[in-house]
């Protein structure tokens, strides 16, 4: 029943029982960054903790949300180039709910405001992430358990702790760079490939990097500085 109190909250843990998989199986779901901007606004609102406004997390357990990094706008445009049909939940427009009066009210105006308060939104979400150490590049990783990242103001120190001048990290040292500046992204693996040969050597940089980001080489240590 929709009187039920609280019923967008019990609602998603129903759903969220409800998908609970096999051991060792994955559930992937649709939630987008408008999805993530919503609830963070809504915690916000409620007068929550630091961590509490972060937006929706990427992996919950089992449940892993890879469109995150997308509008609802992109996936949208993206289903209509690929002639893909997608169902719209008709409890998306009923204003009984919270999410949809700011949805549909202030939310919709603020968009129109500021075109790109959703970039704004996603630059933010990652900058606490790694001031609160729950980031994908700062939390403890199997693959990349050897390297500890520290956040500095515009950028990153990278530590290896293994002493391989990174050989076995540059997947990770190219997501922080993708995470210090988006957009320069270009021939990045390349030049990434040549940072472990130019710290063997006793390279101190700056090496330039894409995207206007400096590398400052050391003794298994790399530090990334936007410029």
């Amino acid at each position: 029943s929709l009187d039920v109190s609280n019923f967008e909250m019990k609602a998603r843990l129903l759903r969220l029982k409800a998908l609970t998989p096999p051991p060792d199986t994955t559930v992937v779901t649709g939630h987008h960054l408008d999805d993530s901007l919503e609830w963070s606004l809504m915690q916000q609102m409620r007068g929550q903790s630091l961590r509490g406004t972060l937006g929706i997390p990427l992996r919950q357990g089992p449940v892993l949300r890879p469109f995150l990094c997308l509008t609802r706008a992109q996936i949208e445009a993206a289903c209509a180039h690929n002639r893909i049909d997608y169902l719209n939940d008709p409890s998306n427009e009923n204003l009984r709910f919270e999410r949809n009066r700011l949805r549909h009210g202030p939310l919709k105006e603020l968009k129109q405001m500021y075109p790109k308060l959703l970039k704004h939104h996603a630059h933010i979400q990652n900058e606490l992430a790694l001031t609160l150490g729950v980031h994908a590049l700062s939390g403890p990783s199997q693959k990349f358990q050897h390297i500890s990242v520290e956040k500095i103001p515009e950028g990153l120190i990278l530590t290896d702790h293994s002493g391989r001048y990174f050989l076995e990290g540059l997947a990770l040292v190219t997501r922080a760079l993708e995470h210090l500046s988006p957009a320069g992204r270009g021939s990045l693996r390349n030049e990434v490939a040549k940072i472990p040969r130019a710290m063997e050597r006793g390279r101190r940089g700056p090496m330039s990097l894409s995207g206007g980001i400096q590398a400052f080489l050391g003794p298994n240590r790399l530090v990334l500085k936007k410029k």
